[in-house]
């Protein structure tokens, strides 16, 4: 199964352009070039900051070590939807395949469970009850189709990444302003041009960007 991707950038040019209007300054997205290759790299930039992205993976499968436990994590969150685990007792060379409504889920951790067994179960379905409720000990023997992600941007990173936006158009404008510059030296003689227009607010919305990638950080060491 192929996975699916979706394609929508984190923000767009209206928000940044609105954002920016709060400022008497959207006269800089029509006069600075906010096109589909910088949408692009501000994706870019949070998914590398982030170490995850925040698009709707479709259809997405992993393979996972069996680690004797009723309780798996999935390498990513949050969970939309489980299409199928399957788990192979590799002692007994038999498999078993859960939907998800035999599954107990916590999609923002990521999280499933397996279902507990009854003694009805063992009656009535003993090929199954073989199984337990563990994910048997093994190499690469559960298999986990699923899709996760974001159908939408979190509010959060789509206000960042509009700031992040921003940011870029206003580096553009007053590079062109100084031509990059704020000091030089001739024969000796410096003079000095000052601070980039617009500074303070770069560094106030970076700010604002570096604590939502924070929060939004992927954890690592997700257990298999």
């Amino acid at each position: 199964m192929t996975e699916i991707v979706s394609t929508t950038h984190y923000t767009a040019f209206e928000l940044v352009r609105d954002f920016l209007n709060g400022f008497g300054l959207d006269e800089l997205v029509t006069t600075t070039k906010v096109n589909e290759t910088l949408l692009k790299f501000c994706d870019a930039y949070f998914d590398s900051e982030c170490h995850r992205d925040f698009k709707l993976h479709s259809g997405a499968v992993e393979f996972y070590n069996g680690n004797g436990k009723n309780s798996l994590v999935t390498y990513k969150y949050p969970i939309v939807r489980i299409n199928r685990v399957i788990m192979y007792n590799q002692l007994l060379q038999a498999m078993r395949v859960f939907l998800d409504t035999e599954l107990i889920i916590y999609p923002e951790r990521g999280e499933i469970f397996l279902p507990p067994i009854y003694p009805a179960f063992l009656t009535d379905k003993p090929f199954q009850a073989i199984f337990g409720n563990i994910f048997i000990p093994g190499n690469y023997n559960i298999e986990v189709d699923y899709d996760y992600g974001h159908a939408t941007t979190p509010p959060a990173i789509q206000y960042a990444a509009t700031q992040w936006m921003a940011i870029q158009l206003l580096k553009t404008y007053g590079a062109q302003m100084s031509a990059g510059m704020t000091s030089r030296s001739i024969d000796g003689y410096s003079e000095a041009f000052g601070k980039l227009p617009y500074e303070g607010l770069i560094n106030s919305w970076q700010k604002d960007i570096d604590q939502v990638i924070a929060k939004n950080k992927r954890i690592y060491a997700r257990s298999a």
